[in-house]
């Protein structure tokens, strides 16, 4: 309840942004987002963050089976951050290899394995088409890691103006004297 308005600010921006038309290609919120609140929630919210705003997101746009396999992908995601950044301290340079590795991750598994094993189609033809995305999924993440990732850890996650501190008991005692 105390995080709840930086949770919302988080799963609103993440889905507004990719709404946003003729938005870059590949340049999007979620990889940004999910990796600041990964360092200072558990693992269980920054999942539910992000399934619920991949999962929304298709909702509103085009929901398909595809929606699934994307957002429980970005759920892996989303856990990996959580226990990454528990370990190693938030900077625009873990922000940088996070993001590769887990992009190249989400592009592998969502590219060419899945609808290889999934929907029949042929993982050497969907691999070599998946790298010209790949690279340009990969330059997006970078770039939002590096230059989003710090302003939503400073000026979202680690401030206390987003938390709400109500404390009836606390407020009751003041109150009586």
């Amino acid at each position: 309840m105390r995080h709840s308005l930086k949770f919302t600010a988080a799963f609103l921006f993440s889905i507004l942004v990719r709404l946003i038309p003729f938005r870059p290609a590949n340049v999007e919120p979620l990889m940004g987002t999910l990796m600041p609140f990964g360092s200072k929630f558990n693992v269980f919210s920054n999942v539910a963050l992000t399934m619920g705003s991949m999962l929304i997101y298709d909702k509103l746009t085009a929901f398909g089976s595809w929606s699934w396999e994307t957002a429980i992908t970005y759920g892996i995601v989303a856990a990996a951050a959580s226990l990454y950044f528990k370990r190693f301290t938030p900077s625009r340079t873990h922000y940088a290899g996070f993001a590769v590795v887990a992009t190249l991750f989400y592009d592998f598994v969502t590219g060419p394995l899945l609808p290889s094993l999934l929907h029949n189609g042929n993982f050497t033809t969907l691999a070599v088409a998946q790298i010209p995305f790949t690279i340009s999924h990969l330059c997006g993440n970078v770039i939002v890691a590096v230059v989003l990732s710090p302003i939503i850890q400073k000026y979202i996650v680690e401030n206390p103006n987003w938390e709400f501190s109500f404390n009836p008991v606390k407020d009751t005692k003041k109150s009586a004297a």
